[in-house]
């Protein structure tokens, strides 16, 4: 059940995934107390916490995929130099130094604490997975194993393998943006239908026969249904604007 929200809490860029995920639990439950101090109105206050729930997943799904955007945007840099580091008879560990200190690289930071791990004696192979794992980016996935796997088995088939996928990285970077632009205005319009009817239910709730009207059992069915009906339109709404990447390696 908590798979979701801590893979995107991964691919946001947060090291302590578990407090996060508290804070995020207290704070809905927090506001639905709130609303039901205010307007005892049980299933508003139910659709607050809902809602106070999916606006927080809204900002960590926009700032992982910010972030993400970002990899993804450094990734064909990353993949040159690997290149060029390969190409000059430079070792891995070498090649991942050459990144790390690259002052314009936006994933420099990354590369940097994967080669502390390295020089702490914990060994290029598990180093390598944690950084997978910091990145979560499955172009990052590919580059990581293909690492690991030259430098367990040696480097045949090294430097063709990131030519591959650097230009398969690009041909897959122009249709993200295209499909991103044409589905973002879509996505927006549904998010801001799914929520506007439950903002009409709060302001009217603030009037006190509104509210004795929405806290009967009546009324309560009808807000409980539709709540239900919202959840389900904002998962579609999910998944429809749900950007364009590939699977995840081995992760």
């Amino acid at each position: 059940m908590l798979s979701l929200p801590l893979s995107v809490l991964r691919s946001a860029g947060w090291k302590n995934p578990a407090r996060v995920l508290l804070f995020g639990i207290a704070v809905p439950i927090l506001a639905a107390g709130i609303a039901q101090e205010s307007l005892s109105v049980p299933g508003l206050s139910l659709a607050v916490l809902v809602g106070a729930a999916a606006f927080e997943y809204e900002l960590l799904v926009q700032q992982a995929n910010r972030r993400q955007k970002l990899i993804g945007q450094a990734w064909p840099i990353v993949l040159e130099s690997l290149e060029s580091a390969a190409t000059s008879g430079m070792s891995i560990l070498e090649s991942l130094r050459d990144l790390a200190e690259s002052e314009q690289l936006s994933v420099s930071r990354e590369f940097a604490n994967c080669c502390a791990e390295i020089d702490s004696g914990i060994g290029i192979s598990l180093a390598l997975t944690n950084l997978k794992h910091s990145l979560s980016n499955p172009a990052a996935d590919f580059t990581i194993e293909l690492l690991k796997t030259t430098h367990e088995f040696g480097s045949a088939g090294y430097v063709s393998a990131i030519k591959n996928q650097s230009s398969a990285l690009r041909l897959a970077s122009n249709l993200e943006s295209e499909i991103a632009a044409k589905q973002g205005w879509v996505v927006g319009t549904a998010k801001l239908a799914v929520a506007a009817p439950w903002l009409i239910v709060g302001v009217l709730s603030f009037r006190q026969e509104n509210a004795q009207l929405y806290s009967s059992m009546a009324g309560t069915s009808l807000l409980l249904l539709g709540l239900v009906a919202s959840a389900f339109a904002l998962h579609l709404v999910y998944r429809i604007g749900q950007p364009l990447v590939g699977g995840r390696v081995f992760a």
